[in-house]
């Protein structure tokens, strides 16, 4: 277990920053928003606002962007021993969704 630790710093790094991003999404909406009494804006596009909700969705919003991190992860580790291309690409392709996540996160801030 030490040298799969050793040798895969980038990747236990990029799942660390995965983390992060979405904890801190969540974390940097809910203080903000969760003395609002009325219903937050979840989704809207050009046509109007299509999902309201309350900060147990952004939980729930968390909660999912965790589970996604965490399945990437084991699919990653399991990819290094065969393909040392492909786990960092699906590593690469998760610490972008998180972004995402995150920003998904700053456009519920801004919409409310």
């Amino acid at each position: 277990m030490k040298d799969f630790l050793k040798s895969n710093k980038a990747v236990h790094l990029s799942f660390l920053l995965d983390g992060l991003l979405v904890w801190g999404g969540f974390l940097s909406a809910y203080l903000q928003l969760r003395k609002i009494t009325q219903p937050l804006v979840i989704h809207f596009t050009s046509l109007g606002i299509d999902t309201i909700g309350s900060t147990g969705d952004l939980l729930r919003i968390a909660l999912l962007g965790t589970v996604m991190v965490g399945i990437d992860y084991v699919i990653v580790r399991e990819l290094l021993t065969r393909d040392w291309f492909l786990a960092r690409l699906t590593s690469g392709v998760a610490l972008f969704l998180s972004i995402l996540l995150f920003y998904a996160f700053l456009a519920i801030l801004s919409a409310n």
